[in-house]
């Protein structure tokens, strides 16, 4: 038993730059499987039958609720929104995201961003850090309730 025992610890004793470059690539093989997802979003007004009865929305790129984003932990996300409504600001708030380093990005318009003017555009970037399913919904008004939400 003594010299199976001994064997292993001067196997990973005597190796210690071997287990730091194993290290290194398992860690270097992670950062290149992540990718970054990119996302052009239209926000604007547009009559939906969701419930079967006529109504104006508030829509991303004619949809509601919006387009899913499938990314991966690791992956780096950044959705470009225009807004093309003619009178309302426009904030996206990403649920569960945590914004390391990143927290303009969060949406909570008056605290982490200023508003999206009409006619303006802003680039949300952020890096999926953990794995889930997420939401995202607007933070201005009552437009999330008008359709302007989505996973």
């Amino acid at each position: 038993m003594r010299g199976g025992g001994a064997m292993e610890s001067s196997l990973l004793g005597a190796n210690p730059r071997l287990l730091c470059c194993l290290f290194l690539l398992w860690a270097l093989a992670a950062v290149a499987e992540a990718k970054t997802v990119h996302k052009q979003w239209d926000i604007s007004y547009q009559f939906t039958h969701s419930d079967c009865v006529r109504k104006l929305a508030v829509t991303i790129n004619g949809r509601t609720p919006g387009p899913t984003i499938r990314a991966v932990q690791g992956d780096t996300v950044v959705v470009t929104v225009k807004n093309l409504l003619m009178t309302e600001n426009v904030a996206i708030h990403w649920h569960g995201i945590r914004q390391l380093g990143t927290p303009w990005a969060d949406g909570t318009e008056g605290v982490t961003q200023c508003p999206i003017l009409p006619g303006d555009a802003f680039e949300y970037r952020f890096v999926v850090d953990r794995p889930g399913t997420y939401m995202y919904h607007a933070h201005y008004g009552m437009q999330r309730s008008a359709g302007l939400n989505g996973m």
